[in-house]
């Protein structure tokens, strides 16, 4: 009887402490991640003093986000597949000392008005971006069960909000303090420093607890039987994908596709479809980015207290579908500020999906494939990402807005089928 009490002492202990570097590592995620978004999107911040200074044309700016992304079309794949085999701690300090690598790179750019260089810089820090989406996603799904998961998910969701909110607020301020783009790419460059650290101390914690787990027993059969269970690389490790898991990848992309679809045209749609001003419309959109801020890691609470997580797909699908048949119905309205209703619902669609994709999608793959899972999931988003824009840019020069927005409503109805039949699924299952 001692002996036992003794034993539900020690794991007690263990089980406190695991807990508490857990959420110590979740501060190190949140540190990282805004320092990463208060860096990513420097160039939108100073798109008007580059095209100035580096004398670019609006292709030579927009191959600044182009040469970005050509590396998230395949190598998340490749990445989540390498994560399954070798681990966080090997792999995070890659990516991450790529994405600082590819800031500096920024900075020397910036100070020699190399155009050239300054591609090349933005191809390593989109390599090293979207590879820590993945392995961030993979950290959480390790160390926070699906009675919690969404909620971190949605905090670490909005602390790359908060970063981009600081990039457009703050970068635009110390090119003006200075009047020098170097300084403007050093000083988030300086911050992510703060979260290379911030990473460095994420590996230490990982492994600790990842110890402790051996030491009480806890640590998951995938763990315990890693080398015996471990493939090489070979795209035959999709066939373990259950119809389930590709139907959230596909939801996910899908939400993807729509969100950034819209957000990319959403300044001049509003303009031209509401007759309002630029600076108007601008104020317009920012509202769906300042509640996502706040309403994500909320919606992810949610999906974490109700535990039926197709239920927000569903509602997702809905929000979406009544978001986009309100911008329908208010074509050229004389009220414009009835525009915040179609806005408030769309933010809401992304608001209940966001957080719970991340989530759903390891939850859902087979612990030894988790990280390719994420990967499948980056690269169909990614597609998603580039090829929706330049649909919906030769739909509205070819047809106008109205036909964008059906394009967009068939998305919705897209989603909202997927989600019922991933409850289909679930209740099967």
């Amino acid at each position: 009887m001692i002996q036992d009490s003794e034993a539900n002492y020690t794991e007690g202990q263990n089980e406190g402490r695991k807990r508490n570097m857990a959420k110590i590592l979740f501060v190190c995620i949140i540190v990282f991640s805004v320092t990463n978004y208060f860096a990513r999107d420097n160039p939108q911040a100073l798109q008007t003093h580059l095209m100035r200074e580096l004398g670019l044309g609006a292709k030579e700016y927009n191959q600044l986000y182009s040469f970005m992304s050509i590396p998230s079309i395949v190598i998340p794949l490749v990445f989540g597949t390498l994560l399954d085999l070798f681990g966080v701690p090997r792999l995070n300090l890659i990516v991450t000392g790529m994405i600082v690598i590819g800031q500096f790179l920024c900075v020397y750019a910036a100070t020699v008005k190399s155009y050239g260089l300054l591609l090349i810089a933005r191809m390593i820090y989109g390599t090293g971006n979207e590879n820590s989406a993945i392995l961030l996603q993979y950290v959480l799904s390790k160390h926070f069960d699906d009675k919690s998961i969404a909620l971190y998910t949605g905090l670490s969701i909005s602390a790359c909000r908060l970063g981009n909110i600081l990039n457009s607020n703050l970068t635009p301020r110390i090119y003006n303090a200075t009047n020098s783009l170097p300084a403007a790419f050093l000083v988030p460059g300086i911050g992510l420093l703060f979260g290379f650290l911030a990473m460095f101390l994420m590996n230490i914690l990982d492994q600790r607890i990842t110890v402790l787990k051996e030491e009480s027993g806890a640590l998951l059969v995938r763990d315990r039987s890693e080398s015996s269970k471990k493939e090489p690389f070979s795209l035959r490790r999709l066939s373990h994908f259950s119809a389930g898991l590709w139907n959230c990848i596909l939801i996910g992309a899908l939400l993807y596709s729509l969100y950034f679809g819209f957000t990319n045209i959403g300044s001049n749609f509003i303009q031209e479809f509401y007759n309002m001003e630029y600076n108007q419309s601008n104020d317009f959109l920012s509202i769906i980015y300042y509640i996502a801020l706040f309403a994500v890691p909320f919606f992810g609470f949610l999906v974490d207290k109700v535990g039926n997580r197709h239920l927000f797909f569903i509602a997702g699908g809905f929000l979406s579908i009544a978001s986009i048949s309100t911008f329908i119905f208010l074509e050229g309205t004389k009220f414009p500020y009835l525009v915040l209703i179609p806005l408030g619902l769309f933010s809401s669609f992304y608001c209940s999906m966001a957080s719970n994709i991340w989530s759903v999608i390891p939850l859902q793959a087979r612990e030894d494939l988790r990280g390719m899972a994420l990967g499948v999931f980056s690269t169909f988003k990614n597609i998603g990402q580039v090829c929706t824009p330049m649909l919906v840019g030769a739909i509205k020069d070819g047809f106008g807005y109205q036909k964008v927005l059906f394009l967009f409503e068939s998305i919705s109805v897209t989603i909202l089928i997927l989600s019922i039949i991933f409850a289909i699924f679930r209740k099967k299952n």
